[in-house]
């Protein structure tokens, strides 16, 4: 499959972008923004980060390259909900939404590698909520503490507020849980961390 860039090139679009060298660190899209411009990684890679209710983010795998930044707040005329940073340094390609637009309506082969990256993120959008719809918040919070630890015995920061908010629940269903799990000697919580004594028996309420 064609990359975006291929297809431009192919096409005759690249002057119309703007190259550029991106630092580590670089903000792409702010919470609250609308997009103006649209982003093309070229080479690095690009951090997600979701802000959660106590002031924290929750950071999501890197990706790119060869995806573009900002074109669903372009297409959407949305506010922007998350707000991407350059992971990597970075080459990419600048254009305005506009413009973005623009391309789009004029080369088929570039919409339809739109549609089908939008497919598949909804897709696996779709996959997350089946795969957490109708589990206990017991399971989903063993999930996540074995995510923390990455299934080793060590001691991690903990914040109690945050696990709280990714499960929808609340710090007292965080407490007892957290009581369940320590009777079972499979973690001891001290204040602001968790040490994990036996991870492995999370396993007994994860679907791996």
């Amino acid at each position: 499959m064609e990359t975006p860039y291929e297809i431009m090139q192919r096409g005759g679009y690249l002057h119309r972008w703007k190259e550029l060298a991106l630092p580590a660190g670089t903000v792409l899209a702010s919470v609250g923004e609308i997009s103006t411009h649209v982003h093309y990684l070229i080479e690095g890679s690009v951090r997600i980060l979701r802000p959660l209710p106590n002031g924290s983010n929750l950071a999501e795998e890197g990706l790119g390259p060869h995806i573009f930044i900002g074109d669903l707040g372009a297409m959407a005329l949305r506010r922007s909900s998350i707000e991407i940073v350059t992971e990597t340094p970075c080459l990419a390609l600048k254009i305005g939404a506009g413009a973005f637009i623009g391309l789009l309506k004029s080369d088929a082969a570039l919409t339809f590698w739109e549609a089908q990256y939008c497919a598949q993120s909804i897709d696996n959008y779709t996959q997350i909520v089946i795969r957490t719809f109708g589990r206990s918040v017991k399971d989903r919070f063993a999930e996540y503490l074995w995510e923390l630890c990455g299934g080793q015995k060590k001691t991690v920061p903990f914040h109690k507020g945050e696990a709280a908010d990714l499960l929808g629940s609340t710090v007292r269903t965080v407490n007892r849980y957290l009581q369940a799990f320590q009777s079972e000697g499979i973690l001891l919580c001290t204040g602001q961390s968790i040490n994990f004594l036996e991870p492995s028996l999370l396993r007994q309420y994860i679907q791996l």
